[in-house]
């Protein structure tokens, strides 16, 4: 799991939860070296490090910020009379203003 600037990374929580009472190991990442590799292999695809969530509100407020801006992004090459790139996929390519 990349650290956070303040996260401990080593907690005794993580260890429990997933390795269900057995043994386990851990694997620690340098999240700046990290997050500096997913950009350099993605350059043609947005990626992002994002810290884990599991609360279920929190989870679904942040897919919703993605499709909005997914939406503007749709809305923007709309108006311009611009063709969507090959790398946006949807199974709705013409979708009414509704959907």
């Amino acid at each position: 799991m990349p650290q956070e600037h303040g996260d401990p990374g080593d907690r005794l929580s993580q260890w429990r939860g997933y390795s269900d009472g057995t043994q386990g190991f851990s694997l620690g990442f340098d999240r700046k070296l990290l997050a500096e590799r997913v950009e350099i292999n993605n350059r043609k695809a947005k990626a992002v490090l994002a810290q884990c969530v599991y609360d279920e509100a929190e989870k679904a407020t942040f897919f919703e910020e993605i499709g909005r801006s997914a939406a503007i992004r749709f809305e923007e090459l709309r108006r311009n009379n611009r063709p969507v790139p090959a790398s946006f996929v949807t199974l709705h390519p013409n979708a009414t203003d509704e959907y």
